[in-house]
């Protein structure tokens, strides 16, 4: 195993996503092209393969964990028939100024913050040092080089500039995944 850990973005890098879009149902999410064989790539590259998503949907009343939660599942038993398992999903639901009542919070776990990544670090016993996020906004980017990870930026999202504190670039997951596998 060439990581530790190999964080991904969901929204974005997983699936598609527009600007203003929330994925909450599966008639809503669609995997991009390529995802399932990349993410068995990944798998077969990291001790930990872990999902890390800002779900301010929750946090803004649109959808609720227990929705979140019904489509977590959902999508990850469809790749599990692909042979693609995660480790661990977390999440984030606060929004700052758009979260109602306890979800209205500047909290570390929203990215660009690093409370996902150190609560996987302490849940697995990673060294955030030798590990790898992916993901398709400057927001994972920044989390990523906060976090002292290497930060694997992936032009799928809504979002066409190359943000500056990404490590490497790629067009899609599959690209990141093969340049990944011929680092390791």
């Amino acid at each position: 195993m060439s990581f530790p850990a190999i964080f991904l973005d969901r929204d974005g890098t997983i699936n598609r996503a527009g600007r203003k879009e929330y994925v909450w149902t599966p008639g809503r999410f669609e995997f991009l092209p390529g995802a399932a064989s990349a993410l068995r790539a990944l798998r077969a590259l990291c001790g930990r393969l872990i999902v890390v998503t800002n779900q301010s949907g929750i946090g803004q009343g649109l959808y609720t964990e227990a929705d979140y939660r019904a489509l977590r599942d959902w999508w990850h038993d469809g790749l599990r028939n692909q042979g693609v398992t995660f480790d661990a999903e977390y999440h984030c639901p606060h929004h700052p100024e758009l979260g109602i009542g306890a979800y209205r919070a500047a909290c570390d776990c929203r990215k660009p913050g690093t409370g996902m990544l150190r609560a996987a670090a302490e849940d697995f016993a990673l060294d955030l040092g030798r590990c790898v996020v992916i993901g398709d906004a400057g927001r994972d980017m920044r989390m990523a080089k906060d976090a002292g990870c290497l930060a694997v930026h992936v032009a799928t999202g809504p979002d066409a500039e190359v943000p500056a504190e990404a490590d490497l670039h790629f067009h899609s997951l599959p690209e990141a995944a093969e340049h990944l596998r011929r680092m390791s």
